[in-house]
């Protein structure tokens, strides 16, 4: 399928995947752990793709791009998500 080939090709896509599904392969992604501090961000729905990005610069991206309101904290391998 075409996640499995950008994959492998070295892209990450995402359609219209929650939050929570989508931090799930962040996770693998960027080698970092993910930590919802609130449960209502788990359903954030997302679509992109990342190809290069930094970790800051796909968080970023995320949040511009949200309906919703969320901030993120990156403390060494760690990130915290919480709405606004």
């Amino acid at each position: 399928t075409e996640k499995e080939v950008k994959w492998k090709d070295g892209k990450l896509i995402f359609r219209n995947e929650n939050f929570e599904d989508l931090s799930i392969k962040m996770e693998r992604w960027y080698d970092m752990k993910i930590h919802f501090k609130d449960d209502k961000i788990k359903n954030y729905k997302f679509t992109g793709v990342f190809d290069k990005e930094t970790i800051n610069e796909a968080f970023e991206a995320l949040r511009l791009s949200s309906q919703q309101s969320f901030k993120y904290d990156i403390v060494f391998r760690d990130i915290y998500l919480e709405s606004k």
